[in-house]
């Protein structure tokens, strides 16, 4: 009983409205939103008419915090956090608004504008806040950032924007929610201690600079966006413009906080010889990020939950960002990821020759097709890596030219027919992330540059100490600066070969820059990538993509290998679909490879439950052809001991979720054993992992059953 009467004093609270102060102005105000700002504190206040509910961008009661140290009180007074270097001490210092910064305002339309001077470094950051129909808009204009002390090396490194917005007090409830992977949930107040807090960057790491030590294998953010679901009201937050610079921070201490930085200026380590330790290089010139624009989406309804966060931003793609629904009633497809060749070192009279070996030749891949296509799994597609000799070799791939190694033209144009008398979709895979010299493109020229000046060499690292292999080959990175060209040229190439799809692999979820004379950031590779999706769309091919990141969405027709699992932090504590919440039922998709994972039914199991087709992995060789070569991962994939069951889970599938293969999906609950998924149209689909069975129109699968083949 106290404890309800103590949860309505608290939104009593939140529905008081503003404490008349001289400080606390209105700045604009619509039919859904009004805009408060401190002039005193710098203060932002966004209030939900529709729920009387105000959102802070600093708590209002930070400075009544015990026990809390002064740092951590002026990092939630603060609305701004400034990392600025020092290229002369290789260093960085943080500045916070609170405390470091002079603001001055200035009136603009629907909103205001305010100017942080960080009088410390000489860096002045102009913010607007502006209101717009059902959101709030934040955005930097980084030419109009003034950089007073850069002649001194003082630079704007990074910036974080409303870096305790709907910061969680103690009594509140809720979670954020956080798109890494599949999505995860970080729950207020757990009681976690010494876990550390959350930080990664959108679209994943700049790989153009090579760690000291392993990176640790992690899921990626795909999607620029976090919500904050709290006592009965819900907050989606979505970069508009900048996500290619992003960092997506979470914390959980007195208050747990959320939100984006963005990085201006990157940096690198260099090892200089005759000197201890690294040195820290950042970059000079003008800032990697041209433009920063948030948008802040309150909800208001009678529950909230991570759905309505994935249904704002996924109306979001839908009418700003792009994306058009691609989806068909009754589609349900086979994802099959075949292996062509690869290279080898065989001996040729006793003398170790690396040559191009066949794993899975034209022939055999339409044997392996066949094989289920005669079992009526008629609706396939087919994604074929290194069927070309550029792509066995790993020179850089944009020609429609069959490797003789795999059978050559005549072979090759058998099996097109062959997928096209039975309207298998093939998508043949290029994956121009690394390249051998060759083929137009060449070490000296084509590779891109570290902040520190070296050529990006990527490297393996050794297993039990995760340091860099020295004696392991390294391979360098192609500079996004001929992703144009190159991509051009295979649009058109591949028109003239009557292709009509393409897989792009990794270059629709991994973004690197190029820091040479060229001078590109992350955000300018992403523009890049999308001017070359646009040829290929312009000639006619469908993408498909091996994941895919949100700036990839509207260009792409499916994609595979969508995540089911998040990264696992310790600060995270339970896996959402988010990704799948967002997508179903506007784009296809398919799982990760069910047969790569320990578990294949439980894959399965969770492939069902969030809507994707079934994937599979297949090879015609025995795994025992695949050591020492780059295809040695794929020890799993023979195909004759995957057919049946890839089989038998496509017919299940087909028969679960082709009814709803266009349907958005609007929940999904799990408790412990049991999910249910919950379709616009009320179809229901219900796990049970301990049984492993699916329940869906009145009917029981059993995948125990499917997978002994009885």
């Amino acid at each position: 009983m106290w404890k309800i009467i103590y949860s309505f004093l608290i939104m009593l609270i939140c529905l008081m409205p503003l404490p008349v102060h001289a400080e606390n102005r209105k700045a604009a105000e619509n039919d859904q939103l009004i805009l408060y700002y401190n002039n005193d504190s710098g203060q932002i206040g966004l209030k939900n008419k529709a729920s009387h509910y105000i959102w802070w961008s600093s708590p209002p009661d930070a400075d009544q915090l015990e026990d809390a140290k002064p740092l951590t009180i002026t990092e939630l007074q603060s609305s701004n956090l400034l990392t600025y270097a020092d290229r002369n001490k290789q260093s960085t210092a943080v500045l916070r608004s609170g405390n470091a910064a002079e603001i001055s305002y200035q009136k603009i339309d629907q909103g205001v504008k305010m100017i942080y001077e960080y009088t410390a470094c000489g860096i002045s950051i102009p913010v607007s806040y502006q209101l717009e129909e059902n959101y709030m808009s934040v955005t930097v204009n980084c030419n109009e950032i003034i950089e007073n002390q850069a002649e001194n090396g003082l630079l704007a490194a990074q910036l974080t924007l409303l870096g305790s917005f709907g910061a969680a007090r103690a009594e509140e409830t809720g979670y954020f929610v956080i798109p890494d992977g599949c999505g995860t949930l970080i729950r207020f107040h757990q009681q976690k201690k010494n876990v550390k807090n959350y930080s990664q960057k959108v679209y994943g790491r700049d790989i153009t600079n090579i760690p000291m030590s392993k990176p640790a294998v992690t899921e990626e953010i795909y999607m620029p966006v976090f919500g904050i679901v709290k006592d009965g009201n819900g907050m989606t937050v979505i970069i508009e413009k900048g996500d290619g610079n992003a960092i997506l921070n979470a914390q959980v201490s007195d208050f747990d906080t959320c939100s984006f930085s963005f990085q201006l200026r990157g940096s690198d380590l260099y090892s200089m010889p005759g000197t201890a330790g690294n040195l820290t290089v950042f970059e000079s010139g003008s800032m990697e990020t041209e433009e920063i624009k948030l948008r802040y989406y309150p909800i208001a309804d009678e529950i909230i939950n991570y759905a309505d966060i994935a249904e704002t931003y996924r109306n979001y793609l839908l009418l700003d960002g792009g994306l058009s629904k691609k989806t068909h009633v009754d589609d349900m497809q086979l994802y099959l990821e075949l292996y062509g060749g690869t290279m080898k070192t065989q001996s040729v009279l006793g003398i170790p020759v690396s040559m191009k070996t066949s794993i899975t030749s034209y022939e055999e891949a339409q044997r392996i097709v066949s094989a289920l296509y005669n079992n009526d799994v008629n609706h396939i597609s087919v994604i074929y890596h290194n069927w070309t000799d550029a792509g066995i070799s790993g020179k850089a791939d944009y020609k429609a030219k069959p490797s003789g190694t795999l059978g050559g033209n005549s072979s090759f144009r058998k099996l097109m027919h062959y997928f096209g008398s039975r309207a298998i979709d093939f998508y043949p895979a290029v994956n121009n992330q690394v390249f051998a010299s060759g083929n137009g493109y060449y070490h000296f020229r084509d590779t891109a540059i570290r902040i520190s000046g070296s050529y990006s060499q990527q490297m393996g690292y050794s297993l039990p100490y995760g340091i860099p292999d020295t004696q392991a080959d390294t391979k360098a990175l192609l500079s996004p600066g001929v992703f144009t060209k190159l991509y051009s040229n295979l649009a058109e190439d591949y028109a003239e070969k009557s292709l009509k799809g393409v897989s792009l692999g990794n270059l629709t979820s991994v973004l690197w820059g190029d820091y040479g004379k060229q001078k590109i950031s992350r955000n300018d590779a992403m523009k890049a990538l999308q001017d070359s999706y646009q040829s290929l769309q312009n000639a006619n091919l469908s993408i498909m993509a091996d994941c895919c990141a949100a700036y990839a969405f509207p260009y792409v027709d499916k994609i595979t290998g969508v995540p089911l699992h998040a990264s696992g932090f310790d600060i995270c504590d339970e896996e959402i679909p988010f990704y799948q919440l967002v997508l179903h039922g506007i784009l296809p998709y398919a799982c990760t490879p069910i047969n790569a994972t320990a578990d294949s039914i439980e894959t399965f199991l969770t492939a069902i439950a969030t809507g994707c087709c079934p994937a599979y992995d297949m090879i015609y060789t025995e795994a025992s052809n695949l050591k020492d070569t780059e295809f040695d991962q794929y020890y799993y994939a023979y195909y004759a001991f995957w057919t049946d069951t890839a089989v038998q889970e496509y017919h299940i599938a087909d028969i679960v979720l082709s009814g709803v293969s266009d349907k958005i999906m609007i929940d999904y609950t799990r408790e412990g054993d049991i999910s249910i998924t919950t379709y616009e149209d009320g179809t229901q689909i219900k796990i049970n992992y301990a049984e492993k069975s699916i329940t869906a129109g009145g009917m029981v699968y059993q995948l125990k059953n499917a997978e002994e083949g009885e």
